[in-house]
């Protein structure tokens, strides 16, 4: 099930109370930020540190039911390196990145099916190309 693939994962806390307590614009703009720029759990992690956000950036590898269920929800939904909306936990607002599902069945990613095969089209494009050549060739044998 979703819930038993683990996710390596970053998150963005926004404090809600306490001395860094930030302000209900100040939250919509940092969300609204990552949504607009975040491509990558990297790109979150520098944006908190930029902000200097307490406990964010890549926290680790963990299976979404271990996480508390407002976060599992998001977490089971959410695509990879994309920010999701801010989530609400005690103390603070939070936002995370999926930043790459492990398949314990050992499928390749989707990328990696895509480099194995790039190079077998290019390898019968080139066949083909080199096929018509050879077609087209007219040779001149003189004595």
């Amino acid at each position: 099930a979703a819930d038993q693939v683990p996710v390596t994962l970053a998150q963005a806390v926004l404090p809600t109370v306490g001395n860094l307590a930030l302000s209900p614009d100040q939250r919509q703009a940092i969300e609204g930020e990552l949504a607009a720029s975040a491509t990558s759990c990297d790109d979150l992690a520098a944006l908190a540190e930029s902000r200097s956000l307490p406990s964010s950036g890549i926290i680790g590898t963990m299976a979404p039911r271990d996480l508390p269920p407002e976060l599992a929800d998001v977490v089971a939904r959410l695509p990879e390196n994309r920010p999701s909306r801010r989530v609400t936990v005690s103390g603070a607002e939070v936002i995370l990145m999926v930043c790459e599902r492990h398949d314990p069945a050992g499928l390749p990613s989707r990328e990696q099916v895509r480099q194995g095969i790039e190079p077998d089209k290019f390898e019968r494009l080139a066949y083909r190309a080199l096929r018509d050549l050879r077609r087209a060739a007219i040779i001149d044998v003189r004595l």
